[in-house]
């Protein structure tokens, strides 16, 4: 698990925690959650599974055909609100992104940019995308990204607006 994961599940798991458990650090709750689960004492003691091959492409095929699917990604997860932004040669562009169901829901890009096209073109060309490279790409492809965003490079406008943090 993520170290990030990790901290945010001791956090707001905390107060569900018997107390002589509810002041570990993030590293002592890891241990004592692998002890649990391995049935042993000692980390040193724990022995390594290995999985046969049926097993291994299971987990493989799961894998694919459900946490690598967009929909179990970003299709059923909650609104969200997302800020990117970055100070280029060419000014500044901040994107302001509301998600909903995997989808761009709202759009609003401020900065100091010096494009030709009102910017509102091209957020409109964005709302009810998928989030994600291909499907923004896809509703970019006739789009002089220029136009909008001056001398500011094509690749990092799109690379801003797909930051992943």
């Amino acid at each position: 698990m993520h170290f990030s994961a990790l901290f945010t599940c001791k956090i707001h798991l905390k107060p569900f925690f018997k107390p002589e458990y509810q002041n570990l650090t993030i590293e002592e709750f890891r241990d004592t959650l692998a002890k649990t689960i391995l049935g042993v004492d000692d980390l040193a003691d724990a022995k390594e599974y290995e999985l046969d091959d049926e097993t291994k492409k299971a987990v493989e095929q799961l894998n694919q055909s459900i946490f690598s699917n967009w929909d179990w990604i970003y299709g059923k997860s909650p609104k969200a609100a997302i800020q990117h932004r970055q100070h280029f040669t060419q000014g500044t562009v901040d994107f302001r992104i509301t998600l909903e169901d995997g989808r761009i829901k709202g759009l609003k890009t401020y900065g100091d940019f010096f494009g030709q096209k009102a910017i509102a073109e091209f957020e409109q060309k964005l709302i009810g995308v998928r989030y994600d490279e291909q499907a923004i790409k896809d509703a970019l492809k006739d789009v002089q990204i220029s136009d909008y965003f001056g001398k500011i490079p094509e690749s990092d406008i799109l690379d801003l607006l797909l930051r992943q943090e």
